[in-house]
């Protein structure tokens, strides 16, 4: 649940880690493994304070950014260890709030927070004029033990939420997966569509992605989370131009399935990017294609090696 600065609360005191954890990346996994060792330490709780919309939306900067959707980024800062989840209402009153102010009235006051860690980047409160330098010299004022965590580095090269963004739009899977520690997830409901996979014999669930960010067109290979099993599927990204078709769509061949899927949410883990979308001379060439890459999926995609991504 989103809630305003002055409603949150702590009934007990914390080891906090703070940022925006868009895409809950290698270097926010990072910070809350650092608050779990706060909070071991000092015999506490901890926590994760993070903020809806995300800043950049609320300035009304950068179009679709987001990596992972409200409930998608809950769900894994607690697969990461955190239970106690903080998600600020970024608003008009949170950010014309000076740094000092934040620290003192919503990390100190409302949250108890005894420890604090954020990204060695960390800028907050209003025109972002804190930094890490200030919060040393408040961690001292307000009684607090503080780090700032170096960026993660991946060959010479932060990881951050912008990187990972571009990388997905680029298509790169396999980096994403490195960045991430995981491989990338969409999630969105199954709706109707023109029914043309059905047709050709390879019918597939055409996805609502609840994400903003998609892989570039193309076809990949993905594990389909069905809510209760895994089964391995073929995506396709793009407009369909052998068809004539310019909406883009993302739909799953989920191999082996035999079920009406509408309705019902569908989570898609890519994997690898097989191909890009192109224009076939014929239908039967677009089936031949189709074909080869539900076989190349059916042996590659290895169940060891996407749990062992999990981990």
């Amino acid at each position: 649940m989103v809630v305003s600065w002055k409603d949150a609360k702590s009934e007990e005191p914390l080891a906090l880690a703070v940022g925006n954890f868009d895409g809950v990346h290698a270097g926010h996994q990072a910070l809350i493994k650092k608050a779990l060792e706060f909070s071991k330490r000092l015999g506490i709780a901890a926590g994760v304070v993070t903020f809806h919309p995300h800043p950049m939306k609320f300035f009304n900067r950068g179009g679709n950014i987001i990596l992972t959707p409200t409930e998608e980024k809950r769900r894994l800062i607690k697969l990461y260890g955190i239970n106690r989840i903080f998600l600020l209402k970024f608003d008009e009153n949170l950010s014309i709030m000076g740094p000092e102010e934040f620290v003192a009235k919503v990390l100190v006051e409302r949250l108890q927070c005894k420890a604090l860690v954020v990204g060695e980047n960390f800028r907050f409160g209003k025109d972002r004029s804190g930094d890490v330098s200030l919060l040393k010299t408040l961690s001292n004022r307000y009684n607090f033990e503080f780090f700032a965590y170096p960026a993660v580095m991946e060959k010479g090269i932060p990881v951050s939420s912008t990187r990972i963004r571009r990388v997905i739009r680029e298509g790169n899977i396999k980096l994403a997966w490195k960045l991430l520690k995981r491989p990338y997830r969409i999630i969105g409901k199954v709706v109707k569509g023109k029914g043309r996979g059905k047709m050709l014999g390879f019918p597939t669930a055409n996805i609502e992605p609840d994400n903003e960010i998609v892989p570039k067109n193309g076809v990949y290979m993905a594990f389909a989370d069905l809510g209760n099993r895994l089964m391995k599927a073929v995506v396709n990204i793009g407009t369909k131009p052998t068809f004539g078709s310019e909406e883009v769509t993302v739909e799953a061949h989920i191999i082996g399935l035999d079920e009406n899927l509408y309705g019902k949410k569908v989570a898609l883990y890519f994997v690898d990017r097989l191909r890009d979308e192109k224009k076939f001379g014929s239908v039967d060439k677009l089936v031949d294609a189709i074909i080869r890459d539900v076989e190349l999926a059916r042996e590659s995609l290895q169940w060891e090696s996407f749990f062992v991504g999990l981990e």
